[in-house]
């Protein structure tokens, strides 16, 4: 039978072909990705440790899922929360930063203000 080694490759290729999910998710390593960065930010853990513990918490729940092979769009719609999440992480440690500055820059200005007023009281 020359013939029946060939019939074997369809079964092959067909065997190959569904090997099981991918090794990756793209938008889970993405968001992966934005994580980590925003973790290694000393801003964002200064100013926005509960921001960040939030995008951690989504991206976990990602990864488990990942882990449980559960269905694709479970999997992307939490790294999607994650990813936000991490923005949100970012913007809120920006904003809280700026606000420190600000309250900073208050005290300053008091400090000035009664300066100029014992200056002008000693004359």
């Amino acid at each position: 039978m020359p013939g029946a080694g060939y019939a074997i490759i369809p079964v092959l290729i067909l065997l190959v072909g569904c090997g099981g999910p991918p090794a990756q998710n793209p938008l889970l390593n993405s968001a992966t990705e934005a994580y980590n960065a925003a973790e290694q930010d000393g801003m964002v853990v200064q100013y926005a440790p509960v921001a960040l513990k939030e995008a951690e918490e989504a991206l976990e729940i990602s990864r488990d899922l990942w882990t449980a092979k559960a269905d694709k769009s479970a999997i992307e719609h939490h790294a999607y929360l994650a990813r936000q999440k991490t923005f949100i992480a970012r913007e809120t440690a920006k904003r809280n930063a700026a606000n420190s500055e600000i309250s900073r820059g208050e005290v300053e200005r008091q400090q000035v203000l009664l300066e100029v007023r014992r200056s002008e009281a000693d004359r």
